[in-house]
């Protein structure tokens, strides 16, 4: 189907989804070829970018899928719900012990260790990631920010602060 057979207040709402979907991706610093990699495969460039345009039409489980890949809620891409630009943890902490006992996060310690030799901050047991820092990690695992996020949850190595503003 295409856009000349939906009414146009579909057509719309759409192209509003779509402009919503691209303006997160975009506060997530990926393009559409990342979406591809980070998916694995699950959204290819140019269903993503049909997406955006509002010229592909989104069931409602690929977009509960897609705000899930993005780590907003599905009310958000609807315009339900304001678009969020702010990050999910006021600073990123990073406890490397937690880390180290953790198997699958060999690259990522790697990288962290660079930071540390760089930065000569050799406590041991605390690391404070930089934006610059975390957006290179992430191209190093392949991850988005919401992933590695989640990812350092899920080992244990994510000290939550909260944002005192």
């Amino acid at each position: 189907m295409t856009t000349h057979d939906i009414d146009p207040d579909d057509a719309a709402f759409s192209r509003q989804v779509g402009q919503r979907l691209r303006a997160i991706r975009h506060t997530r610093h990926l393009s559409l070829d990342e979406v591809e990699k980070a998916s694995s495969g699950l959204w290819t460039a140019p269903t993503i970018g049909a997406y955006e345009r509002g010229t592909r039409r989104l069931s409602l489980a690929r977009l509960h899928a897609l705000a899930k890949f993005y780590g907003v809620p599905t009310a958000q891409l609807l315009g339900d719900q304001p678009l969020a630009e702010s990050p999910q943890v006021a600073r990123v902490m990073i406890n490397l012990q937690a880390l180290q006992a953790t198997p699958e996060a060999e690259a990522m310690l790697r990288f962290l260790h660079s930071i540390i030799l760089q930065r000569g901050d050799y406590n041991g047991q605390v690391l404070s990631v930089r934006n610059d820092d975390l957006r290179a990690m992430c191209a190093l695992l392949q991850v988005t920010e919401h992933r590695a996020i989640h990812l350092l949850r899920t080992w244990g190595a994510l000290i939550e602060e909260t944002d005192p503003g």
